[in-house]
């Protein structure tokens, strides 16, 4: 019995190639269409916009610092346990060194703390009310012109499909004047 080596005339990655083309092919053809509408691209383009999203964010964050820069006059307050504890070696002011040092602390209580710099407190609430005002009209300058990318894109493949027919009825035409 011999076996014998069968040789395609095509390489077998150009038979894939053909294969996955044929398959690739079929689908398009077996999927519906969806009609594409300028109310639905804009939908779609702002729901689903990762830059409009970043200004968003953005927005947000200038609000936060907003909510915090009204704070500056509020004080500190704070509660609670605090230790401190030294040892080793420690130098006294006449030179002598005294070993085995340790030095033990225990606080608790309450305790407030202010710090009111009218100059700089009241100037930054006033320029982080301005800084999200910006940003509230940057988030929305960027959101338009995504908006209007998004447009010119419909517009360009409304003319590119308004071509295509233009062509179509350009080859029947062709077709029906040379038969």
């Amino acid at each position: 019995m011999k076996i014998t080596n069968i040789k395609s005339s095509m390489p077998i990655h150009q038979l894939l190639g053909i294969a996955s083309m044929f398959i690739i092919s079929f689908n398009m053809v077996a999927q519906e269409s969806i009609p594409i509408t300028l109310e639905k691209v804009l939908e779609l383009g702002g729901a689903n916009n990762l830059t409009i999203e970043e200004y968003k964010e953005r927005q947000n964050l200038s609000l936060a610092g907003l909510s915090k820069a009204k704070e500056w006059w509020l004080p500190e307050i704070y509660a609670g346990i605090q230790t401190h504890q030294l040892w080793g070696a420690g130098m006294n002011t006449d030179g002598r060194f005294y070993l085995d040092v340790n030095r033990q602390n225990l606080w608790g209580g309450l305790g407030l703390n202010v710090n009111w710099n009218f100059g700089e407190g009241i100037y930054e609430a006033n320029a982080a009310k301005l800084n999200s005002q910006a940003s509230v009209f940057i988030t929305q300058a960027e959101s338009n012109q995504q908006l209007l990318k998004i447009i010119r894109s419909y517009y360009n493949l409304m003319t590119a499909q308004l071509n295509y027919a233009a062509y179509q009825n350009l080859v029947t035409q062709s077709d029906s004047i040379v038969q």
